[in-house]
């Protein structure tokens, strides 16, 4: 039994009221047993409004999530343990929550056990306000101001949204807001996205869809939106986090090498693309941070760039280098993880992920990303790469398969292009290290030159730009520093379908 020091259960009634309290406390052998708690409630009919706020003992190291279930057993939202209360109503609900009808019946509130210290005693208090009357408006802006300020700047969107073809696209993949862990609203982060330059940005608040349905809700009455929000979710777990972008719903309550492959089938299942976020060793205060089941394969993405570059991810692009050698096709995708923290480095388009891909279409982005047809650079404003190589009278770049037919070492003739970038180190880079690397001497630089593939042993060719200091070396030092990393172009027969 999890919580087995139920202490109190009170129920207040009155005419138009009913209040609820329930304390509890936890041990370390409990979280052993499940991550999470279970409090379960009646709801009577009539009801149009119940508030749920908690506590738990932080003092002692302990942090406690909460989300809640409604009758009809739909998950009605998640905050983790970033907000203190929240409500829900049929019009309006805290962001982070779905708002809509109070079905009468057995309601349930999740906590969950993100942490609870060994040799402590984890207390919490959960108080459930019901109502049959509307008590309170949601925290959620009035759109008028943005309504002016797209108004102000509807020719940046008509040069963003209006290609109806393939291209490069630039933005962020991963991003948080009030609907989660973050400070901004959703206005807030389109407000910065367009200062950045951004033309796409992808809102992964944890575990919750509130956001996609906001952005929805802005969609459909016809608001003009100058970049493209790519509605997503971070899957986030006590042992892993995973972004899945397309805004549909995952349950996270993961917890075995079987529930992640698991959610993993899932994702390909809805025609969705899964990335592995930020499997940064050590990550300090990040609860469930670094992937734990580093045996599994099967994802379409690893975010080997998470926020600056100096905050260890290059022990991501040593396992995504890995993984490649395997033969898997995994994409490189990068993310800020930007959370709106004025005080954190973290900020939005650091790093940028390009994606070859149709703006006007989610699912030509997805489809993009599961293909590979994404590059990671340091800034908005760059560094880019163009990297082509030919072969039998083909054109071939970034996520193509390259057909070999031949039985021996087959040279393919590269023509890179790299604009913002002097000064750095280009290098070309297979399954048994660095082939080439060559000193950028130009804002505008082109490089062409032989590639030798070894047709039974080599699998991709990749390309990275940097200060190095060793350019020879995939070991990278403290004081190397990348600007820009591409997904592989593959070469068949030696790549592997990384699907479960």
């Amino acid at each position: 039994m999890i919580g087995r020091w139920l202490a109190i259960s009170m129920v207040v009634k009155k005419d138009d009221y009913i209040e609820i309290s329930r304390e509890g406390a936890i041990e370390y052998r409990d979280k052993l047993k499940n991550d999470y708690l279970y409090v379960e409630f009646e709801v009577p009919e009539g009801i149009k409004y119940i508030e749920v706020s908690y506590s738990f003992s932080r003092e002692k190291g302990c942090i406690i999530d909460i989300g809640i279930i409604d009758s009809k057993g739909r998950f009605r939202g998640w905050s983790g343990s970033s907000k203190k209360n929240f409500f829900i109503s049929r019009e309006k609900a805290t962001p982070g929550y779905i708002e809509g009808e109070i079905d009468p019946g057995n309601w349930i509130v999740i906590l969950g056990l993100a942490k609870i210290p060994e040799n402590e005693i984890c207390k919490y208090t959960v108080r459930i306000c019901m109502s049959r009357k509307i008590s309170r408006d949601a925290d959620i802006r009035n759109s008028t101001e943005f309504r002016s300020y797209i108004k102000n700047n509807s020719a940046k969107e008509k040069n963003a949204n209006t290609s109806h073809r393939l291209r490069w696209i630039k933005g962020d993949l991963h991003t948080h807001t009030i609907h989660s862990d973050g400070r901004n609203t959703i206005y807030d982060l389109i407000y910065k996205a367009v200062e950045k330059g951004l033309e796409y940005v992808a809102i992964t608040d944890h575990n919750t869809t509130s956001t996609s349905l906001e952005i929805k809700r802005l969609e459909e009455r016809g608001d003009i939106i100058p970049v493209k929000i790519l509605p997503g979710i971070e899957i986030t777990t006590y042992y892993g986090h995973m972004n899945v972008w397309g805004g549909e719903w995952f349950d996270f309550r993961l917890r075995t090498r079987e529930d992640f492959i698991s959610i993993i089938r899932e994702v390909h299942r809805r025609n969705l693309a899964i990335s592995i976020n930020h499997p940064v060793r050590g990550i300090v205060d990040c609860i469930g941070c670094d992937f734990l089941f580093r045996d599994i394969r099967g994802f379409d993405a690893l975010e080997v760039w998470n926020g600056p570059w100096f905050a260890g991810n290059s022990n991501a692009l040593e396992w995504w280098h890995d993984i490649l050698c395997e033969r898997y096709r995994v994409s490189a995708v990068g993310g800020s993880d930007y959370h709106g923290n004025r005080e954190s480095p973290v900020d939005l388009g650091i790093p940028t992920t390009y994606i070859y891909a149709d703006i006007d279409s989610i699912e030509s982005i997805i489809e993009a990303i599961k293909e590979g047809r994404t590059f990671v650079t340091a800034t908005p404003s760059g560094p880019v790469i163009n990297p082509i190589v030919y072969y039998n009278g083909n054109a071939y770049t970034i996520g193509d398969i390259v057909k070999i037919d031949s039985t021996r070492k087959t040279p393919l003739v590269s023509d890179i292009e790299v604009i913002g970038a002097s000064g750095y180190t280009l290098r070309l880079i297979g399954s048994s290290g660095v082939i080439k690397a060559i000193k950028i001497d130009d804002h505008r630089f082109n490089y062409r030159g032989e590639i030798i593939i070894d047709p039974e042993n080599d699998p991709f060719v990749r390309f990275e730009i940097g200060e190095y200091s060793d350019p020879f070396s995939l070991k990278l030092k403290n004081s190397d520093i990348i600007s820009v990393i591409t997904s592989p172009i593959y070469i068949e027969p030696n790549i592997k379908n990384a699907s479960l």
